[in-house]
């Protein structure tokens, strides 16, 4: 049978699936790549941060509450349950509204918080083998403010839904609010990081182009993250989460142990600093997915636009 000229039928659909290489990834196919490098020197920098994040700026602040008063109560009465009295005089009396933290330990704090965020660019770029320069670290941060503003709604809108299920009355429901809504405000914030690691690496790499090529730049960026929702969401919940775990399990068991001597006091200290050593571990494989992810589908994306350039008018897929 022949056919007319007219009836010719039009060429297959360029598929990006044709070498495993090009074949688009979802967030979720990284999780074992990232996990497989778990212990390296940059993850353990990072984890030895988080640490000093949290054990040196947690007890300056203890010595700075203790200069206020002029005694500690920690060894003797922690775990004492506290009253409503108790909190008020604290309040009050513990000339918290005159110096509540204390210019050491926001020194502190904010120099170790540095120190966390430097540590994990480097982390980031080593992962795909770019510059960890300060350029990209800083210009990034700025591209992630100017998209900030896609992770506003969404946040307004969940959290109006979870204080309507707290206003309901039930109590399961309730509870539901409570612990919901801070763990939603840190994936927000975990989703605006996320925006950031994706600005830096693309300056890293170099922009070009010019304002065109900068539109684009911040465009792949909003794409990253909002084209695939619901794994990122599990990813950066899931994350927040399980940090938080062991943040507040470290203290609950403090709490339930009590005071009495110097050698709990530093066990909790101990504790504390452990459960920060994995939540450092577990913000390192997730800045490596990142980058990982970043690195195949930048690569995707670059492919796929030299076809649409080299076969103008033919359908590219990304899946097949």
């Amino acid at each position: 049978m022949e056919f007319q000229q007219d009836q010719v039928p039009a060429p297959p659909p360029l598929s990006l699936n044709a070498t495993e290489e090009l074949s688009p990834r979802p967030p979720f196919f990284w999780i074992r790549a990232s996990l497989n490098q778990g212990f390296g020197g940059d993850t353990l920098t990072l984890m030895v941060a988080w640490m000093a994040f949290t054990g040196i700026s947690g007890a300056a602040w203890a010595w700075h509450l203790r200069s206020l008063s002029g005694w500690s109560a920690l060894p003797n009465h922690w775990g004492d349950r506290l009253t409503a009295r108790d909190v008020w005089e604290l309040g009050v009396n513990g000339d918290w509204d005159r110096n509540p933290i204390g210019l050491i330990t926001a020194v502190i704090a904010c120099l170790s918080m540095v120190w966390v965020l430097w540590a994990g660019w480097r982390l980031q770029a080593r992962t795909v083998d770019l510059p960890s320069r300060l350029g990209p670290w800083v210009w990034g941060l700025v591209d992630a403010l100017l998209l900030a503003p896609s992770l506003v709604l969404p946040l307004a809108g969940a959290l109006a839904i979870l204080e309507w299920l707290g206003n309901t009355g039930i109590q399961g429901l309730g509870w539901m609010a409570l612990v919901g809504t801070p763990l939603l405000q840190a994936t927000t914030f975990s989703a605006f990081m996320m925006l950031w690691w994706f600005s830096r690496l693309g300056r890293a790499q170099g922009l070009s182009g010019g304002i065109r090529g900068y539109g684009r730049h911040l465009g792949r960026g909003f794409l990253r993250l909002w084209m695939h929702p619901v794994q990122w969401f599990l990813l950066l919940f899931g994350s927040a989460a399980l940090r938080a775990m062991l943040g507040f399990g470290a203290l609950l068991i403090g709490w339930r142990w009590g005071g009495g001597t110097t050698a709990r006091v530093w066990s909790l200290l101990l504790m504390e600093l452990m459960a920060a050593a994995l939540g450092a571990w577990i913000l390192g494989a997730l800045l490596r997915l990142c980058a990982l992810f970043w690195r195949h589908d930048e690569r995707v994306r670059d492919v796929k636009k030299q076809l649409h350039e080299t076969y103008p008018g033919e359908r590219v897929l990304e899946q097949s």
